[in-house]
């Protein structure tokens, strides 16, 4: 719903995929930046991310490894499944 910009362009696709060097901003007036302030001093900012609370934006530094990523799914669950 327009709430974020995209490298200074306004995005209004909600699947659109960032890639590294993107630089993601909350446009103005949106209370879900406090939202993400809050996160993120509960959790630490991942290494392929950089962020800027005061001009409340984030670019993209590097695709994040699958490591890195916290998905709560149990991967080999889903390839049993549908593997018989």
């Amino acid at each position: 719903h327009r709430h974020f910009e995209i490298n200074g362009k306004t995005v209004n696709v909600p699947s659109y995929q960032l890639k590294p060097g993107d630089e993601v901003k909350v446009k103005p007036a949106n209370g879900v930046f406090d939202l993400a302030l809050e996160a993120s001093k509960v959790r630490p900012v991942p290494s392929w991310l950089s962020f800027n609370a005061d001009e409340k934006s984030a670019k993209i530094l590097a695709r994040p490894d699958r490591h890195e990523m916290e998905s709560g799914v149990e991967e080999q669950l889903i390839v049993e499944f549908y593997s018989r």
